[in-house]
């Protein structure tokens, strides 16, 4: 709980830790929570345990040779909004679109139409063959 408290991601970080914690519990009830517990939190967990090896690390990504779609929400925490510039510039092929009125959670929860569509047409102008 500590890592969403942290993340501010999907506007729940304001709340008490243990109201998250029983928010946390109540998710991990059923057969999606047993799926989410065995497979999505492990690789979470793997995953932050990662971002202090590759901290500051982004020209490494110079390397990618394939054209990038790198997407932003305007309401996104701050950490996600100035890391994308940094990465559009470093990426030779990289195309940086900002939705200001979208959060983290646009692709999933507030506009999947709207970040379907966008894919769509980045696909559609950069096919892979």
């Amino acid at each position: 709980m500590l890592i969403l408290k942290e993340l501010r991601l999907g506007g729940v970080g304001w709340l008490p830790l243990g109201v998250l914690s029983a928010m946390a519990r109540l998710l991990l009830i059923g057969e999606d929570g047993r799926e989410m517990s065995e497979h999505l939190l492990p690789a979470l967990l793997q995953e932050v345990r990662l971002v202090p090896q590759l901290d500051s690390q982004y020209e490494r990504y110079r390397g990618i040779t394939a054209k990038t779609l790198l997407l932003a929400g305007g309401k996104s925490p701050a950490y996600v909004r100035e890391v994308l510039p940094v990465l559009a510039a470093t990426i030779p092929q990289a195309k940086l679109i900002e939705f200001p009125r979208f959060d983290h959670n646009a692709p999933d929860l507030k506009a999947p139409d709207v970040i379907a569509s966008t894919l769509k047409d980045f696909f559609a102008a950069n096919p892979t063959s």
